[in-house]
């Protein structure tokens, strides 16, 4: 996949990252989220604030917003400070990733995971100072849990469990840890003000 979609909670600052192919697939990607999220988070989606691509400007997009009682708010050209909400945590999200390939001398066909280890570990890491909480903590009313982290690109021991008299044969399958989580999706409660997303396209 060559794109990646990041959108971002202006409450909570929660980011998810979508993988696309072609940039045409962005309106079908949009409207998959928007329906988890609302039904997630037991709240309507009221603003989606994007840039001027093309991909957010038409008339699939303009309907489905229409319908939902959305309100669309684009930046102005050449403004990115408008939506640099969305810009700073995109230019945050590839750093790291990049940082971490380089480090561990990992493929750089592997971008995606790295992306999207990098958000994950970033929305139960990174404390907002104005709630004084992790992203995750705010979403989801609950401290999240750190204990199963692997360090990006690092090799981990599997075994399946043995009886003692088979332990001295037992054998070791190393695997390389290039994600550090295994849930697809958040468990989504109500923030005390519904959400309005922000989303841009690298």
């Amino acid at each position: 996949k060559r794109y990646v979609l990041v959108i971002v909670d202006d409450y909570s600052r929660y980011t998810w990252t979508h993988f696309l192919r072609s940039k045409y697939e962005t309106p079908e990607v949009l409207f998959d989220f928007l329906r988890l999220i609302q039904r997630g988070l037991q709240a309507q989606v009221r603003v989606v604030r994007t840039d001027k691509g093309t991909e957010f400007l038409n008339q699939t997009l303009h309907a489905y917003f229409a319908a939902e009682g959305i309100q669309h708010q684009t930046s102005v050209a050449r403004t990115p400070e408008q939506n640099g909400v969305v810009k700073r945590r995109n230019r945050t999200l590839v750093e790291a990733a990049r940082t971490m390939l380089s480090a561990t001398k990992v493929p750089l066909f592997f971008w995606a995971k790295a992306i999207a280890s990098a958000c994950f570990t970033q929305n139960r890491s990174l404390v907002i100072p104005r709630h004084e909480k992790t992203p995750y903590h705010i979403i989801n009313d609950r401290k999240p849990s750190v204990k199963f982290f692997h360090i990006f690109g690092s090799v981990v021991s599997k075994s399946s469990a043995v009886s003692a008299a088979d332990a001295p044969t037992q054998r070791h399958q190393y695997t390389t840890s290039l994600n550090n989580h295994t849930t697809l999706a958040p468990t989504c409660q109500t923030p005390s003000i519904a959400p309005t997303v922000k989303d841009r396209r690298r």
